[in-house]
């Protein structure tokens, strides 16, 4: 039985799959959203919300 690496990946060169970063900053007062999208020259989006608002997310 061979052992897998869970932190190894596999690249697929196919150009209709994409990889779209997201993090999530949360604290009792603000939540904030960050997100980098393919295409996106690099430009990360961010929003913020007030803490607690699931719908605002």
């Amino acid at each position: 039985m061979q052992a897998t690496d869970p932190t190894s990946t596999t690249r697929n060169e196919s150009s209709d799959q994409a990889t779209i970063f997201v993090s999530l900053e949360l604290s009792r007062a603000v939540w904030l959203v960050t997100a980098l999208l393919p295409g996106a020259a690099q430009k990360m989006s961010r929003h913020q919300v007030p803490g607690g608002d699931l719908a605002g997310c």
